[in-house]
């Protein structure tokens, strides 16, 4: 009955989350929140938190007392870990509450017996309880989690050298663990982040043995960005664009795509592309792994970059292609305007100049632009646009 696996999204969510949140749910009625009354909704969602950590608070003390019943029974090492599981989700209440004390309009719902519960010391509790399960119950048939539970609850409270050691015994002593690629993305993150760089590499490659799992791509984009900081660029671009193809629509079968991670990755190739790469291989390069508006994006924040780095006349050479190949692009007069305004900043007036001209006929009235882009026109030509001065 109290058998979980407790699973913790690193990733994507900064909170913790547990693989019974589904089971809890419907347990408090959900909140029709209003818009229109900001204080009121806060009031309500803390209302809320302070009734499901009531309802917590209920459940562990109750927990100890059967505790303390079946100490020595063959189920107590499963009533600790369900002990450190509620310990975790009173961790989210806890942040909730931390977050409400730094605004001054909602801490007078606070009630007097929640005024103590805080992330820190609910985090604590749980690394106490996941290090006696280890300790005294080294046969506990979860031992995978809780030591990654205990690595990540450690890290939440900057025990970075313990959180270390517990994700580096969940790679080394339970290699067969669906968690092992997790941990080696914490063990990567974490050496990235003490600028271990040499360290983080390989932990991150070691992620790319799994190529199911969940956090694989991120890997790979981890991988990259350490390789740029490695000075392996070339390296670095080749995985970003692995990272893309891995997150292309057209090939993941039914897959959940990760849009953020797609685009993020193209706009980090944007940068890494910028620094040693020709500007006349922009174009194609970006067209043979992006799509539609992709292409326009990319070459758009590049545009910006060169521009930033007054690299102007290598920005008239791939905007340019960009602009001849895909002239009904939404990013065709984002394109203009950001030519306008480098070369004039590069005192180039004839190129300002055609780009201006050329920017006017695409905004025209009754253009086959316009039509295409019938949406953004307004925003892009009668405002924008209008408001270029040469």
């Amino acid at each position: 009955m109290f058998h979980r696996i407790l699973i913790f999204t690193i990733v994507l969510m900064p909170m913790v989350s547990f693989s019974a949140e589904k089971e809890r749910r419907g347990l408090m009625p959900e909140l029709k929140i209003n818009s229109t009354n900001e204080d009121d909704n806060q009031k309500k969602s803390l209302q809320s938190e302070v009734l499901i950590t009531k309802t917590e608070n209920q459940a562990i003390q109750a927990l100890i007392k059967i505790i303390k019943k079946k100490k020595g029974s063959p189920q107590e090492p499963d009533l600790w870990y369900r002990l450190a599981e509620l310990y975790m989700r009173r961790a989210k209440s806890g942040r909730f509450f931390d977050m409400v004390r730094l605004g001054d309009s909602a801490a007078q719902f606070i009630p007097p017996n929640v005024t103590d519960e805080t992330a820190i010391a609910s985090l604590k509790r749980a690394v106490q309880v996941y290090t006696k399960i280890e300790k005294e119950f080294p046969k506990f048939r979860e031992m995978d989690s809780v030591l990654f539970n205990n690595a990540f609850a450690s890290q939440q409270l900057k025990l970075s050298k313990n959180a270390d050691a517990l994700y580096y015994k969940v790679v080394t002593q339970h290699p067969k663990s669906p968690l092992v690629p997790d941990a080696y993305l914490a063990l990567g993150e974490l050496a990235y982040e003490n600028h271990k760089f040499s360290d983080a590499i390989d932990f991150f490659r070691a992620i790319e043995r799994f190529p199911q799992s969940r956090v694989y791509s991120y890997g790979l984009y981890k991988e990259a960005w350490t390789l740029y900081n490695l000075h392996r660029n070339d390296e670095a671009i080749d995985k970003l664009v692995q990272v893309v193809k891995s997150q292309d629509p057209s090939r993941l079968e039914g897959k959940r795509m990760n849009y953020n991670l797609r685009t993020e990755s193209l706009r980090d190739l944007a940068l890494f592309f910028g620094e040693t790469k020709p500007a006349d291989q922009a174009y194609s390069f970006f067209a043979k792994i992006a799509s539609g508006d992709e292409i326009g994006e990319s070459l758009y924040t590049l545009g910006k970059l060169y521009d930033s780095h007054s690299r102007h006349k290598e920005m008239n050479i791939f905007l340019g292609e960009f602009v001849a190949k895909q002239p009904l692009s939404s990013y065709r007069v984002k394109v203009e305007l950001l030519m306008i305004n480098g070369n004039e900043t590069a005192r180039d007036r004839a190129q300002s100049l055609k780009h201006l001209i050329a920017a006017a006929e695409v905004c025209k009235k009754n253009s086959d632009w316009r039509r295409e882009n019938a949406t953004t026109a307004e925003l892009e030509c009668d405002y924008n646009f209008s408001r270029t001065n040469v």
